[in-house]
């Protein structure tokens, strides 16, 4: 078997390669000697113990190696195979390689010709690309040459064209110019001849000026004469206000409605005109009326009579019984009129139904359904309770001067222009601070103040007013209340004379009357003014037991005054006769008594001033002068 294999290589060798029999003899592995057979026979001889089965497991074994031996040496011929085909492929492609090599030289040589061809023929492609190219640039100039001459012919021909249509123009305005010349040459003629005329005129108009120039200087000196004149009757007349106060004067006064069937009788009275208290009304409405014996009046607002919904409701705001402000208890019972009627009104009232009773009464001519004997004594019944009502807070208006909002504080700084309460307390601006602490989240509160401060930060409202604390406002008199549990800081009023305590008790229960003023005016705040309204009616509520206190201090004093202790006293009593009225004039230390024989009215009043005189005299306590009463003209 390996002598077959060893003369198969030998006939597969070719003889012209070398080293590919160098490669084969390198690669195939040289078969070892049967060293296990070489060494068995170089071996001592088998002892006789060593068994057949050893022998056959040897022979066993190197047939195993032969086997492996033989399979090597097969691979190895297949390699040698492919290694000899691969030679003889490499031997034929080499050929085939030379004679492409030789084609391509040829061919590179043809193309090293061509490229030399085309070198020049890029040379001269070049050459004549220049010369193209300065050639192209050489027209683009002549090209812009030729435009620019071309534009400039067609301005030349626009100029040309204008020039034309100038000349055409400028010949026709020659022509209008012309015609104008010869129409001004024939109107110069008839401008010189008005000229003249004008001249003429203007030496009539300059005579005529100097005229009114001097009538002019006439006038001014009248008119500074008529000035100081007028300033003269002006302040006269403030003097006469001042004087006189209740002075009144009017148009026309006349009774526009009587009503004597109804369970109310009333009769509405209209003035024209009608001046009182430096106040002019152009139509004053005024409305008398009986409820259950008892006269009342009201001053309506104006312009409502033709509105019965708003008649009525003025009607029930500013109706006034003077039964219910009769004494000082009558007062605190009813103190909430006196921060709803507008008294300046009312008070004009009174002198009006004055003025109807003494001049207007006499001279009337009254309806068939009326009654003058029965409506005279009820009205005048009616004016002389009317006179006996106490002084009274009025105003003539209300600013709002500023409004201040902090978390847990706010007020409404008011100025009230004019107030009066009666002679003796005659303030032309007053000022005063509506304060709340403690605001509540979801409410308002429930500690309003009323503050005073000084005027214009200098100036006392009344006389025993004292610095009870300050602010940042500066020094102020304050009083605070608490309508949680209904108390007041009245110990702040304690220091305050009698007259300034009435006063100011006057004042806090007017300021819901200050506050309708400002809502009338509409005069706009950040909470509105119903708030406010209420919160100042619920302190005015502890306000009133100030009043009511006072009051029964007064009747206290007046019965310990007017009560005899002893005998003597009480005959001297009897015995003394009533003195008559004094009426004094302002300004004047002489009285002179009323004779009650003058007028037939004082028989009509004698029985009903008995009645007010009893009635009335429960209030002589509370007015330490006597009442003065001026004489009107």
């Amino acid at each position: 078997m390996l002598k077959f294999l060893f003369k198969r290589g030998k006939v597969v060798e070719p003889k012209d390669s070398p080293s590919i029999e160098q490669n084969i003899a390198k690669e195939t592995p040289r078969p070892e000697p049967a060293h296990p057979v070489q060494s068995i026979k170089a071996q001592e001889p088998i002892e006789p113990e060593v068994s057949v089965k050893e022998m056959n497991a040897e022979n066993q074994i190197l047939l195993n190696s032969l086997m492996d031996v033989q399979e090597s040496l097969e691979a190895s011929l297949l390699n040698q195979e492919n290694l000899v085909n691969q030679l003889q492929l490499v031997k034929e492609g080499g050929s085939v390689a030379e004679q492409q090599k030789e084609k391509l030289t040829a061919e590179l040589k043809d193309y090293a010709a061509k490229i030399v061809d085309l070198e020049s023929a890029k040379k001269n492609a070049m050459d004549q690309f220049i010369q193209a190219e300065k050639n192209l640039q050489d027209l683009q100039k002549q090209n812009e040459h030729l435009q620019s001459a071309f534009q400039a012919s067609q301005l030349l021909e626009q100029q040309i064209s204008t020039l034309s249509q100038e000349k055409e123009l400028l010949a026709s305005e020659r022509a209008e110019l012309v015609q104008k010349v010869a129409n001004t040459k024939l109107d110069e003629e008839a401008i010189h001849s008005r000229i003249e005329d004008y001249q003429e005129e203007n030496f009539a108009l300059v005579g005529n000026l100097n005229q009114i120039q001097e009538e002019l200087e006439q006038h001014f000196l009248q008119k500074q004469q008529v000035q100081l004149e007028y300033n003269s009757l002006q302040s006269r007349w403030k003097r006469i206000e001042r004087s006189y106060p209740n002075l009144l004067d009017y148009d026309d006064i006349k009774l526009v409605t009587v009503d004597s069937v109804s369970a109310t009788p009333y009769l509405i009275w209209e003035a024209k005109n009608f001046y009182h208290a430096n106040v002019i009304y152009p139509r004053f409405n005024m409305v008398t009326l009986l409820n259950e014996g008892r006269g009342g009046m009201a001053v309506l607002d104006p312009d409502v009579l033709g509105d019965k919904k708003a008649a009525s409701r003025s009607l029930s705001q500013n109706i006034i019984f003077p039964y219910q402000l009769s004494n000082p208890l009558a007062i605190a019972q009813n103190y909430k009129l006196l921060g709803n009627i507008p008294w300046k009104r009312t008070l004009s009232g009174v002198a009006l139904l004055d003025e109807i009773l003494q001049k207007i009464w006499p001279r009337s001519q009254f309806p068939k359904e009326m009654d003058p004997s029965f409506w005279r004594s009820s009205l005048t019944q009616l004016l002389l309770d009317l006179k006996q009502l106490p002084k009274t807070i009025t105003f003539e208006k209300v600013v709002l001067k500023r409004e201040l909002r902090n978390i847990d504080y706010e007020h409404v700084w008011l100025e009230v222009h004019n107030l009066q309460f009666g002679n003796d307390y005659v303030i032309p601006k007053f000022e005063m601070r509506i304060g709340a602490s403690l605001i509540q989240p979801q409410g308002f509160s429930r500690h309003p103040k009323f503050e005073f401060p000084l005027i214009n930060g200098r100036v006392k409202p009344f006389e025993t007013w004292y610095a009870e604390s300050s602010d940042e406002n500066g020094s102020k008199f304050e009083l605070r209340f608490d309508l949680n549990k209904n108390v007041a800081d009245f110990n702040a009023l304690s220091k305050l004379s009698r007259p300034d305590l009435i006063f100011l008790v006057n004042v806090m229960l007017s300021i819901p009357q200050f506050i309708q003023a400002l809502e009338n005016s509409q005069v706009p705040v950040a909470r509105t003014w119903a708030p406010w309204k209420a919160l100042v009616e619920e302190a005015n509520v502890l306000v009133a037991q100030i009043l009511q206190s006072l009051a029964v201090a007064s009747n206290k004093a007046e019965q310990s005054q007017l009560a005899p202790t002893t005998p003597t006293q009480r005959a001297a009593a009897l015995e003394e006769k009533p003195k008559p009225m004094q009426v004094q004039k302002k300004n004047s230390k002489t009285t002179k008594p009323i004779s009650a024989s003058k007028k037939t009215v004082k028989k009509v009043l004698a029985k009903p001033v008995k009645k007010v005189t009893a009635k009335s005299s429960a209030k002589t306590a509370l007015k330490p002068a006597p009442k003065k009463v001026t004489k009107k003209k």
